[in-house]
């Protein structure tokens, strides 16, 4: 992590950055094991409450603020999570998205499917892209997989 406030000359240097946290990762015995349905959700389970438990400090301290010195004055301030930069990888598990080759649909902010993303004559009425209220009505209608994404209550 680092602060926004850094002068960018600084940014990649080692001091201007902290670790927070490391996720964790489970352990499977086998490749059926890795690739069940019941070990893929417990292991994005894991992350997402991770993630809450590294970021709950900073969700506490958006709420009640926290007094910080700024050249010399005592100011009071709220912290928000501004983003967060990541791998692909990563990126796909904390939008909750499917993230593998073999998924019907390879691009996660469409629809189109995995065969017609080379047709170069794609008709305009196939390419549909997601929008919170497909996303919303998916959830609600248990058609999550229709569109690539996971059920997950967000621990956040």
């Amino acid at each position: 992590m680092t602060n926004g406030n850094i002068p960018l000359a600084y940014c990649n240097k080692d001091n201007a950055k902290i670790l927070l946290d490391y996720i964790p990762n489970l352990e499977y015995n086998n490749t059926y094991e890795k690739h069940s349905t019941q070990f893929q959700k417990i292991l994005r389970e894991l992350f997402y409450h991770a993630l809450a438990t590294i970021l709950r400090p900073l969700r506490i301290l958006s709420n009640t603020g926290i007094y910080l010195y700024v050249n010399g004055n005592l100011m009071w301030f709220y912290p928000y999570l501004a983003f967060i930069i990541a791998d692909w990888l990563e990126a796909y598990m904390m939008c909750g998205v499917y993230g593998s080759s073999n998924s019907l649909h390879l691009c996660h902010f469409c629809l189109v499917k995995c065969n017609m993303m080379n047709d170069v004559h794609i008709a305009k009425e196939d390419i549909h892209i997601h929008n919170k209220n497909d996303t919303k009505n998916a959830l609600r209608y248990d058609k999550d997989k229709e569109i690539l994404v996971y059920n997950i209550r967000n621990a956040l």
